[in-house]
């Protein structure tokens, strides 16, 4: 009973390890999502905020701490940071795209040549044709 009722205590060091697993778990729904750009920049968001309250609890800690913090901040920047790029040119392409008309510049030869073989055979089984010539 004396276990149950002491007082639980988080230290920086468990604290730091927690962040890391809430830390991991957005980067990797980032990491293997097929969303489009920019969908996953909340979670970008997310793992920014997460990395400066890391950095701020490890400016103390180990070297080892800090290394891991401050790599995952700049990882968190770096990738917003493409995210918004790649949002911008899919947001480019998609606008030319709706600018392009739909229907394209020249005949497509195989389907002429197709729609004449059929006018061709529709002239041969007129029967009201070849009445005209007895």
């Amino acid at each position: 009973m004396i276990a149950f009722t002491q007082k639980l205590a988080l230290d920086r060091r468990s604290l730091l390890r927690v962040l890391l697993g809430v830390y991991l778990f957005p980067l990797s729904l980032v990491c293997f999502s097929l969303s489009v750009p920019p969908a996953d920049l909340p979670l970008y968001g997310l793992l920014f905020v997460l990395a400066v309250v890391g950095v701020f609890l490890a400016r103390r800690e180990s070297r080892a701490w800090r290394f891991i913090w401050t790599g995952a901040l700049i990882a968190a920047v770096v990738f917003g940071v493409l995210e918004v790029v790649a949002g911008r040119r899919l947001a480019r392409q998609r606008s030319e795209h709706a600018l392009m008309p739909n229907k394209p510049d020249a005949e497509n030869p195989a389907m002429t040549l197709r729609f004449a073989m059929e006018d061709q055979w529709r002239r041969v089984s007129d029967l009201g044709r070849w009445t005209m010539y007895r």
